[in-house]
């Protein structure tokens, strides 16, 4: 009996999703291989002659890779329905990713240049709204580790590459054995892996190689705060603590000219909390310094005054800066309506500019000025996706990328450091440096005497 296994319609799809998941999960789990590494997807999907391996090479790259980001939502909701909910947006998202690489290969997909057309496609559709405020651990994060320094060109250099390693590899015969040892290459390297070890580098001010670090001047400052504040006491509390950091941190470097806390540490954050921070603003305002505060900050839209993440500036430059895109199913709920106050749905905004509160002044769209300084906001969920920080450079030249996030509530720190990671990815490709300042999760308690 003549066995083709390979040509086994059933066996090549298991070969497939197995192999997606394998590089999936190599690349993003804490301490993961190289983002260079999300080249090999090119090759592989010039190897898939059929839609049915192009979409589970895809599919079990992305439930592989969406594993940690999806942990979240098991610790955010620590019920039976909050484990249920999380495995099934898992494998929904990975779904629905997969899906749009199938649909833009589906005419003629057996000419290598309309294989490469088609997966350019796919990476972008992926990466820019609307999927792509879904579109976590996108390929492109490749770019980071291919051409550091290089930008927004680099980003069109990996796409450029993505294209031709997908023609190059559907007009080469012997697919198979290209896939089996580019297979065997990535299972080696995760195997290996685990032996180097693998140290968590944690919030801080990160700076790229040959780029001017602004140490002293910029300081993230991480603490454990805890939950977000939801009482007057613990608005009073909250108050006076960052209060002290910010004292503490301006006595031990003068230079500070930059204070960056964690998201949402103050809570919501409007006209009524200005004079619990009144003693934090004339600190940072004899200093000529800024204290940049991540809060829930409310805008104006046309059915009133609601809630968003963001950033209050306190010091030399007042004013609030409003998130992008909140995080799905935990903060931005796309299916309810914005206009019924009890929705409790953040709002995300892709390409367009909002007003101000009627209280304060509204922030640019991460136009943040201190003299000659020009800075860019990436609040938490925002560091995971490829828009927002491209639009941004698209619009300004900033000097700074500021990522303040919040993980108090995980169980481990699996979130934050690939957050953490995410956020160095894009300063290293755009040559920037980047403050993290991270709500720290409680230590885990000592041993049993």
């Amino acid at each position: 009996m003549n066995c083709k296994p390979w040509q086994h319609g059933g066996l090549d799809a298991l070969t497939a999703g197995l192999s997606g998941l394998l590089l999936g999960w190599a690349i993003w789990q804490p301490g993961g291989l190289s983002l260079g590494w999300l080249i090999l997807l090119a090759i592989w999907t010039g190897c898939a002659i059929r839609t049915r391996r192009l979409f589970f090479i895809w599919f079990g790259y992305y439930l592989g890779a969406l594993r940690l980001p999806l942990d979240s939502l098991r610790d955010y909701f620590p019920t039976s329905q909050g484990q249920w909910l999380a495995s099934g947006a898992q494998c929904g998202l990975a779904f629905l990713l997969a899906s749009s690489f199938v649909l833009c290969a589906v005419p003629r997909f057996q000419n290598p240049f309309r294989a490469a057309l088609a997966a350019c496609f796919g990476l972008l559709i992926t990466a820019l709204p609307p999927l792509g405020s879904i579109g976590l651990v996108s390929p492109f994060f490749g770019a980071s580790s291919l051409f550091p320094g290089s930008g927004i060109t680099g980003l069109l250099g990996f796409l450029g590459i993505f294209a031709f390693l997908v023609a190059a590899t559907r007009a080469l015969p012997g697919k198979k054995w290209i896939s089996n040892i580019s297979l065997v290459l990535v299972l080696s390297a995760a195997l290996l892996q685990p032996l180097r070890g693998f140290t968590a580098k944690g919030p801080g001010l990160y700076c790229p190689r040959s780029v001017f670090c602004p140490s002293g001047t910029v300081v993230p400052i991480s603490y454990p705060f805890g939950p977000t504040v939801n009482s007057w006491p613990s608005f009073l509390q909250r108050a006076r603590l960052v209060t002290r950091l910010t004292h503490d941190a301006l006595l031990s470097d003068p230079r500070a000219r930059l204070l960056l806390f964690p998201e949402a540490v103050a809570g919501p954050f409007n006209r009524a909390f200005l004079p619990l921070y009144h003693r934090l603003a004339t600190l940072v305002q004899e200093r000529g310094a800024i204290v940049a505060l991540g809060s829930i900050v409310p805008w104006r839209s046309r059915y009133g005054t609601d809630w968003s993440d963001g950033i209050v500036f306190l010091g030399r430059t007042r004013g609030e800066l409003v998130a992008r895109q909140p995080a799905p199913l935990v903060e931005w709920t796309p299916w309810k309506s914005l206009r019924d106050p009890a929705t409790h749905s953040m709002p995300a905004f892709w390409w367009w500019h909002v007003s101000g509160s009627s209280h304060s002044r509204q922030i640019q769209r991460d136009d943040i000025r201190l003299g000659p300084h020009h800075w860019a906001a990436l609040i938490c969920y925002e560091q995971g996706l490829v828009w927002p920080i491209l639009w941004t450079m698209l619009h300004h030249h900033p000097t700074l990328v500021l990522a303040p996030e919040s993980v108090h509530w995980e169980q481990q720190r699996s979130i934050g450091l690939l957050e953490e990671r995410m956020a160095r990815a894009w300063g290293r490709l755009y040559a920037l440096p980047v403050a993290i300042a991270t709500n720290l999760p409680p230590p885990p308690p000592p041993p049993p005497s």
